[in-house]
C-alpha cells in the first residue's frame, strides 16, 4: 500500500467519525420523538403535540454538543496532525523515487511545509465553518439538528392534519426522509441542493487527499529541478486531462525558466483549477 492509499484510508476514518456522529444525533431525535408518544396522537391533538415537541430543541442541541465533544479525532489538532503526517509520508515516497532517478538528494524546501500547512488549515477551516458550526452553533434555531427535527415535526403534523395518514405513519415517513437526506450543512449549490454533512465531509477529505498528493509531489519534483513528467492515464479522466494523458508534459507554465517548448504544459489544461487537470 502506497502513501496515497494510506492517506485515503486515514481520511475514511474522518468520514466514519462524522458518519457515526450523525447516526448518534439521529438516535437523539428518535428518542425525543418516542418520549413524545407520537403513536397515540391523532388529528385532534397533533398541533398541541407539535408545540410540546418544539420545546425539546434546546435539550437536543445541548446533547449534540456533548456528543461532538466526546468524539475523539475531530479536534483541530487531530485533523491537522493527520494531514501533515500523511503529507510527509507522501514526500518521503516521492523523494525515494527522485533520489533513485537523479542520484542526488534535495533538502526539504519551505514551499513544501508552507503548502502542507496551508492544506491542513484549509481543510480544518472548511470542516469547522460548514460542518462543525452547523452541529454546535449557539444559535440553536440555525443548527443542523434543529432543522432536521423541525422538518420531521412540520411534515408529520401537516400529513396528520390533512387526514391522509395516521400520525404514527406520518412521523415514520418524515423521519425516514430526513435520515435519507442527512443532516444539512449551510451550503446550497447552484442547483439549490443543500449539501448534507456526510456528503460534504467526503468531498472535503477526497479533495484534501488529491491536492496534498499532487501538490507535494509536484513541489518536490520542482525542488529537484525537474520540469518534465509523464502524465498518467485513466479511462474515466475529466475532459481537461484527456488531451495530455500518456504524454510527456511540462510541470511549469510556458515562458518559465526550464520550460521545454517541445512539450505541452499542465498549466495549459487548467492545472489546479476545479475542472482542470488534477484540479
Amino acid at each position: 500500500m502506497g502513501a496515497r492509499e494510506r492517506f485515503e484510508k486515514a481520511a475514511d476514518y474522518i468520514n466514519s467519525l462524522y458518519s457515526g456522529l450523525e447516526d448518534s444525533i439521529f438516535k437523539l431525535i428518535i428518542n425525543a420523538l418516542k418520549d413524545g408518544d407520537y403513536k397515540h396522537v391523532d388529528q385532534a391533538d397533533v398541533v398541541m403535540w407539535q408545540a410540546q415537541q418544539l420545546q425539546k430543541i434546546g435539550r437536543l442541541n445541548r446533547d449534540a454538543i456533548k456528543l461532538m465533544a466526546r468524539t475523539d479525532g475531530l479536534s483541530e489538532d487531530a485533523v491537522k496532525d493527520l494531514i501533515k503526517f500523511h503529507g510527509m509520508k507522501i514526500v518521503d515516497e516521492v523523494d525515494s523515487q527522485l533520489k533513485r532517478a537523479t542520484k542526488q538528494s534535495q533538502p526539504l524546501s519551505a514551499d513544501v511545509t508552507n503548502k502542507l500547512d496551508a492544506l491542513a488549515d484549509q481543510t480544518w477551516t472548511d470542516l469547522q465553518n460548514n460542518v462543525n458550526e452547523s452541529l454546535v452553533t449557539r444559535n440553536y434555531q440555525q443548527s443542523a439538528i434543529t432543522k432536521a427535527y423541525r422538518q420531521i415535526l412540520t411534515e408529520s403534523t401537516m400529513a396528520t392534519v390533512s387526514g391522509t395518514t395516521s400520525h404514527e405513519d406520518a412521523v415514520k415517513h418524515a423521519l425516514y426522509k430526513v435520515v435519507d437526506q442527512g443532516l444539512p450543512t449551510r451550503l446550497v449549490d447552484k442547483a439549490g441542493h443543500n449539501w448534507s454533512i456526510d456528503g460534504y465531509v467526503r468531498m472535503v477529505t477526497t479533495t484534501t487527499v488529491n491536492r496534498t498528493y499532487n501538490d507535494l509531489r509536484l513541489q518536490r519534483i520542482k525542488d529537484f529541478d525537474m520540469h518534465l513528467a509523464l502524465m498518467s492515464s485513466h479511462p474515466n479522466s475529466r475532459p481537461a486531462c484527456a488531451p495530455i494523458q500518456g504524454h510527456v508534459v511540462n510541470l511549469v507554465p510556458p515562458g518559465s525558466p526550464g520550460f521545454d517548448d517541445r512539450y505541452d504544459s499542465i498549466y495549459n489544461h487548467g492545472y489546479g483549477e476545479p475542472a482542470g487537470t488534477q484540479g
